[in-house]
């Protein structure tokens, strides 16, 4: 999934020079567009680079940054951002969407925003976190495989929660990528694309479908993307 976030973001005219800020340091060759899912505000940054890698992608944790309604708290995240940084390394971080301030469920069953309110606290969280850590090399992504462990089996849905949070996140000069799949899924693909999906993810040409996982691509909706890049 890391990678076809990657080409969604390098097949970009909006994010290119993003990519090849970062790749900057390292050698001139595909490692500059490859990374590494981690688990921890911690991983091992020296191990990662030794392998060649110039990005990472990692979880936000919505319920932990705004503890309190309102109230943001990045001390847990500032110290892996300020890394990342001064290695001249990429992030992916992946916007949760579960706060217990904002939804009554339980985490492990979505979706979570489901309503106004909740959906426009979710957009502000976005920019908040898009305000402080935006940079050359940073994306934002709205939920993890929203189509199907994310909850968002209704793509109107996921879209009207990613078109609200897209724009908050651009509004404070964050990029986004966005929708990272659980697998191909045109059908669902083509409703956040007729919904208007492509005017906040990063550049007006980006390429929806690459940002599926697994890596072997719909064809169907590889041909979708590419129609509404066109348009």
């Amino acid at each position: 999934m890391l990678l076809q976030l990657l080409l969604l973001a390098a097949t970009s005219a909006g994010a290119t020079a993003a990519v090849k800020t970062v790749g900057a340091a390292a050698a001139p060759d595909a490692t500059s567009i490859l990374g590494v899912n981690v688990h921890s505000d911690t991983p091992d940054l020296d191990l990662i680079e030794a392998a060649g890698l110039r990005w990472v992608r990692m979880d936000m944790a919505w319920q932990l940054l705004e503890p309190r309604v309102g109230v943001y708290d990045f001390a847990a995240t500032d110290p892996f951002f300020k890394q990342l940084a001064a290695r001249k390394m990429g992030v992916i971080s992946i916007l949760g969407d579960w706060n217990p301030l904002y939804s009554a469920g339980p985490e492990e069953v979505g979706p979570h925003l489901t309503n106004a309110s909740s959906i426009a606290a979710f957009a502000r969280f976005g920019r908040a976190v898009a305000a402080r850590y935006s940079r050359d090399g940073v994306l934002f992504e709205l939920i993890n495989e929203p189509n199907t462990g994310g909850g968002y089996k209704n793509a109107s849905l996921y879209a009207e929660v990613a078109l609200a949070a897209g724009g908050a996140i651009r509004s404070a000069g964050g990029k986004v990528a966005a929708p990272a799949l659980a697998g191909p899924d045109a059908a669902w693909l083509q409703v956040t694309l007729d919904a208007g999906l492509l005017s906040v993810v990063v550049g007006p040409a980006a390429a929806a479908a690459d940002a599926l996982s697994p890596a072997v691509a719909d064809p169907a909706a590889a041909d979708i993307a590419s129609r509404h890049r066109t348009r």
